[in-house]
């Protein structure tokens, strides 16, 4: 289980995961080795499978993609 949330109230970013959600959040970093690599982790309703599609945080709101990636640089 790997849930990203967003508490519109307090502005926060909840991220909730068991320990294969966080090897599934590890994996995903550790693929992204070069300037423009992404990876997105989606849940079941976007066609993905690496986000749970329930709420863990109380009056969080689910977002259901996630994009990790490692940005190029401004002059390339």
């Amino acid at each position: 289980m790997l849930s990203f949330e967003y508490d519109a109230k307090s502005g926060v970013l909840e991220i909730f995961f068991d320990t294969e959600g966080k090897d599934q959040l590890l994996r995903s970093i550790e693929g992204i080795v070069k300037p423009g690599d992404h990876d997105h982790l989606m849940t079941p309703a976007w066609s993905g499978h690496e986000l749970s599609g329930e709420i863990h945080g109380g009056s969080s709101t689910l977002i259901n993609m996630v994009t990790l990636g490692m940005p190029r640089k401004q002059d390339e």
